[in-house]
């Protein structure tokens, strides 16, 4: 019960560990946005600023000229002042649209470190269940492999989904999964050159299909156990298959 309870806090921990990271890839890319935003409308500003300010320029130009010639100037000098006020209005409007992206910005920038904080806490605390030494002390072998394989994979469930499940479980949420596979009851036999996994059977023949399909997958994946040995899966079909309690069979 102590070893199952430390699992238990493990997955929970886990749990949490995912939401906040979730949530600071979120405010990751809502900065990464708003800095996009930002970017785009300095550069539209910018690009504004200097087609009105040759406008002006020539414009003022002709009013100088037409002032030194005697000519009629006070309507163009009108026009001028006209797009100075239109490109005061427009800058004005640019800096009003910039300071509330900044200001959304900085909300997001502060809502993330806070996040990362909170999500380092997270990780701390559940780097601290011990989880893998209470497996040991029990010696559920079986359980151990799967444990070792689930906290790698947790993370990369729906990467799993796609490449290892067969695909009536490939719309397996983690939880479900968790009972169905990383969990299953089974035994392991140690060989010199493999590590065989055998699952009990499942209780519902669409399930039991599932899982051959998905221990077919995993096979064919050719992965192996951290010291090299190949790792075989497969489900039993014997409905009389028995646990064989913390003993596994073959070479150790």
């Amino acid at each position: 019960m102590p070893n199952r309870t430390q699992q238990r806090r493990w997955a929970e921990a886990q749990a949490k560990v995912e939401v906040t990271a979730t949530q600071v890839a979120e405010q990751t890319a809502a900065v990464a946005n708003l800095t996009e935003r930002l970017t785009i409308l300095a550069q539209a500003t910018q690009e504004t600023e200097q087609e009105w300010g040759q406008q002006i320029t020539a414009q003022a130009r002709v009013v100088t000229q037409r002032q030194a010639q005697g000519q009629t100037w006070r309507r163009l000098a009108q026009g001028v002042a006209r797009l100075r006020q239109s490109l005061a209005q427009v800058q004005e409007r640019a800096q009003r649209q910039m300071a509330r992206l900044q200001a959304t910005l900085a909300d997001h920038q502060e809502r993330r470190r806070t996040l990362q904080q909170t999500l380092a806490e997270r990780q701390a605390a559940r780097a601290a269940i011990d989880t893998a030494s209470q497996c040991r002390e029990r010696d559920l072998e079986k359980d151990q492999i799967m444990l070792d394989l689930q906290v790698l994979l947790a993370s990369l469930h729906d990467w799993v989904r796609e490449h290892y499940l067969a695909p009536e479980g490939q719309r397996l949420e983690l939880e479900t999964a968790t009972e169905l596979l990383y969990r299953k009851a089974g035994r392991v036999t140690w060989g010199a050159e493999q590590v065989e996994i055998i699952f009990e059977p499942y209780r519902y023949a669409e399930q039991q299909r599932a899982m051959e399909e998905t221990c077919r997958r995993c096979n064919a994946a050719q992965l192996r156990w951290r010291d090299g040995r190949l790792l075989r899966f497969r489900v039993a079909s014997d409905a009389r298959f028995q646990l064989c309690g913390c003993q596994s069979t073959g070479q150790t």
